[in-house]
């Protein structure tokens, strides 16, 4: 049960719509996301467009807000602690792959010293 389970929370997680005020998320305009097959560590990556560091947190928390209301997998109530790490163009890094890996630091920071949260590298 826990890899169907899994598999339903990691695909609903996909077709949630973030937003905020100034920017879309992953099913809005002008943000594109690529999402990793669902496995134990699920990573989606969404690539947007902020003004400003105070946007990029009022995305992310966001994201968090959102991510936190319950999925259901048939009866049962599922949490999802997202793990958000967040890189900035051009403070740290000035390409895609940089931007990447510095998000992803961030993420693994997050991870190891909270969940259901978000760092900036």
């Amino acid at each position: 049960m826990r890899l169907a389970s899994g598999t339903v929370v990691c695909s609903k997680v996909r077709q949630r719509p973030i937003k905020s005020k100034k920017t879309h998320g992953p099913t809005g305009n002008g943000c594109k996301s690529r999402t990793d097959p669902c496995s134990s560590v699920d990573a989606t990556r969404i690539f947007f467009t902020a003004r400003s560091r105070a946007e990029t947190i009022t995305y992310a928390e966001n994201v968090l807000l959102r991510l936190n209301d319950p999925f259901f997998f048939d009866s049962t109530a599922m949490q999802v602690t997202p793990s958000i790490g967040i890189a900035r163009y051009p403070e740290d890094g000035r390409t895609t792959s940089l931007l990447l890996i510095r998000a992803d630091e961030a993420m693994y920071t997050v991870k190891q010293e909270e969940k259901n949260a978000y760092r900036f590298k």
